[in-house]
Parts: C-alpha cells; structure tokens; sequence
C-alpha cells in the first residue's frame, strides 16, 4: 500500500501541474491520501515495513488535491472570463434627472429632452454630471478656437463619481451650439486655465473644470451643450440661455 500510495501520489502531483487534469489528480491523490493512511497504520502496527513510504505517498496525495482544488478554480475563472466576453456588452442609461441646485434666474425653458442649466444628470450607477449656465468669457491673446469679435462663453462641468469604478476623464466629451445648430468652437485657452479634463476620476470624487466656446456673431441667444461621459453612456443635453 505504501509503494502504490507514493506512485499515485506523484501521478496525481504532476497531473496537477496541468490544470485541465484537474480531475485526474483530484481523484489520485485522494487514494494515495487514503493507501498512505492505511499503509502506515499497518507499518506501525507490523505488518509492513515501509511507514515513510507510505506516509510521503500520503502528504503527496495531499498535495495533489490541493492542485486539484487550484485547477478547479483556474477553469472556472477561464469559463468566466470567456462567458463574459460572449455576453453583449450592456449600456448604462441614464436616469429621470433630478435637480442639484436652484435653476439661475433668466435661464429659458429647456428644449425638448434637454435639461436646465445648473440642474444633474444622474446614471443608473451613480455617476452624476452637472452643467452651470453660461457666463460671458473674455479670451487671452493666446487663446485658440476664438475668433475676435465673436461672443465667447464658459459653463462649469461638474462631474461626481457616486459609482464603485474608475471613471475615465480623457473619455469625456463636450459639445455646444446654438438653438439653430450652429456648432460653438471649442476654446483652449492655457492662460486662463481652459484646457478640458484629463486623468482618472476615482470613487467618491468630485471633478470641476471650465470649457468656453466660441459662438458666431449670428447665434441665437439659446445654447445647447451636450456631455457624453464615455462610452458607455448615454449623452445628455443642456439647454438655456446664452447671455
């Protein structure tokens, strides 16, 4: 018994190595284990000679229900992972938005399907994006994206990370125009510190910055801004007055 516990023992090891063999040393190393028990009992008891035989038969049919045990949870992470990457990927929606702050005086109605300024776009998990309403913007000399003589804007974008992942900022995506579709030119302006947002938002974060835009000396006084926070969320607009 003790000879065919450390056979089946090492057998049963070595299968472990190869977590597709799970199976087999699983099933191995519980007769070793088991050959090895009783094979040193009967050593001790004098019947047999061989008792480190077949006590290290049974530490390696041990070992190799341990491999066993590790194979099994290899496959099964496997198994996951490729479930996973067959499953269609499924597209946070956002939520009924839910006001954050008071709407400023003067702000006009909201287009349809649009919100107020200064009011929150929350998603389902927990991110929640905030645009105030558009304030006058007096560009640098080195600003790009301004053409003199038009009127510039700027409107805060407030993102919060109320969800349980890292949210990428290098992801989001602002857009502006007026209530004729009159595309807003985005303004850089490193003098005054408009430059976008960039980096990684973690868990229970806040992150606040600037964007200004450039509008034609022709727009309407209505502007729409829109705010796509990656790709796995709906966009949402905002929509008021410019002035």
């Amino acid at each position: 018994m003790g000879i065919a516990a450390l056979i089946l023992g090492i057998i049963g090891l070595i299968s472990g190595i190869i977590p597709i063999l799970f199976w087999m040393a699983g099933i191995l190393g519980i007769v070793a284990l088991v050959l090895g028990i009783i094979g040193a009992r009967r050593a001790k008891q004098g019947y047999a000679t061989n008792r480190r035989m077949s006590i290290a038969g049974a530490i390696l049919g041990g070992l190799a229900i341990v491999m066993s045990i590790i194979g099994i949870v290899i496959i099964a992470n496997v198994f996951d992972d490729v479930s996973k990457e067959i499953s269609p990927t499924k597209t946070t929606a956002p939520t009924t938005p839910a006001p954050s702050t008071a709407t400023s005086p003067g702000t006009t109605a909201p287009t349809s399907g649009a919100l107020q300024f200064n009011t929150a776009q929350r998603y389902q998990d927990g991110l929640q994006v905030q645009v105030s309403a558009p304030r006058p913007f007096t560009p640098s000399d080195s600003a790009a994206g301004y053409t003199p003589g038009d009127k510039a804007v700027a409107v805060d974008v407030t993102v919060t990370n109320g969800s349980g992942k890292r949210v990428d900022l290098d992801l989001l995506s602002i857009q502006a125009k007026d209530a004729d579709g009159r595309s807003a030119e985005t303004i850089f302006d490193s003098a005054k510190g408009i430059n976008g947002v960039t980096g990684t938002l973690l868990p229970g974060k806040k992150s606040v910055a600037t964007y200004a835009f450039d509008l034609p000396k022709n727009a309407s006084s209505s502007l729409d801004v829109e705010v796509s926070p990656g790709f796995n969320y709906e966009s949402a607009v905002w929509s008021g007055s410019s002035s």
